[in-house]
């Protein structure tokens, strides 16, 4: 989804044709787990009033995640 590069635009629309808002990616997050990750506040609302949810599946590598953050 457009949210990796904080284009909103490209977000609404996506949203508004119907684009699943949880969706995982292929490292396991959701578009809101991204925004929030990059602090793309306005796509993370967004993501919000369509349903969006903040979360990882078992692709996400939470070890390897805590390593690059700090």
């Amino acid at each position: 989804m457009g949210c990796f590069k904080g284009d909103i635009e490209f977000v609404k629309i996506l949203l508004n044709v119907g684009a699943n808002p949880n969706t995982f990616s292929e490292d396991g997050v959701t578009p809101k787990w991204r925004a929030n990750d990059f602090s793309l506040v306005e796509i993370e609302y967004l993501l919000d009033c369509f349903g969006g949810k903040n979360q990882t599946n078992e692709k996400f590598n939470s070890t390897a995640f805590l390593v690059f953050n700090n």
